[in-house]
């Protein structure tokens, strides 16, 4: 089994939901593939509010590594415009199982043709819908993007991924497990 990245010749802004910056943050090389990939990355407040909550207790370095990567402006993180917040909320009337931080991450994709990168089933499927089956990227994307592939050797990558498995708790799919298991053994 093989892995194409989704996010190959796609060059829209990557708007990343809280899991995709913990597995960024896990992966130990995360700010340098931000910096490799071409495209553009955003977040939104509450993703931001998201990761200083829930990363006081589980993953109390992301803290500083959103920290430095916002004030290296490798991640603006954004407000939501009024027209963005309706959109948020009509989302929450269907969806209402979705954390604010996913809906965020959709409203600002929708809005502003983003591409999200979520990681949570439920998440991309909605993503999915909301967007019209437009493109739902996820961390494995971004770790096997061709761009990390060309600057990063690949028993970088591998570890990279096995970390963010490891550490950042990063979702799969099960079609990717057997592709997944090759690379990390």
């Amino acid at each position: 089994m093989t892995f194409s990245s989704s996010l190959t010749d796609n060059y829209s802004t990557l708007v990343l939901d809280t899991s995709v910056i913990i597995n960024l943050e896990a992966s130990g090389i995360g700010k340098e593939i931000l910096r490799v990939i071409d495209n553009d990355f955003a977040t939104t407040m509450e993703v931001a509010n998201d990761i200083k909550e829930i990363s006081k207790i589980l993953h109390q370095k992301t803290i500083s590594f959103l920290d430095s990567i916002v004030a290296s402006e490798l991640l603006p993180v954004l407000s939501q415009t009024d027209s963005e917040k309706r959109i948020h909320r009509e989302i929450l009337n269907i969806r209402s199982r979705l954390s604010e931080s996913e809906v965020a991450t959709i409203a600002l994709a929708k809005s502003r043709s983003f591409t999200p990168i979520v990681d949570e089933k439920l998440g991309r499927r909605i993503a999915s819908e909301v967007l019209l089956g437009h493109l739902v990227g996820r961390t494995l994307d971004v770790l096997l993007h061709p761009r990390v592939l060309s600057h990063f050797d690949q028993v970088s990558v591998n570890q990279a991924i096995y970390k963010a498995l490891r550490v950042g708790r990063m979702q799969i799919s099960k079609d990717d497990c057997d592709f997944v298991v090759g690379l990390i053994g």
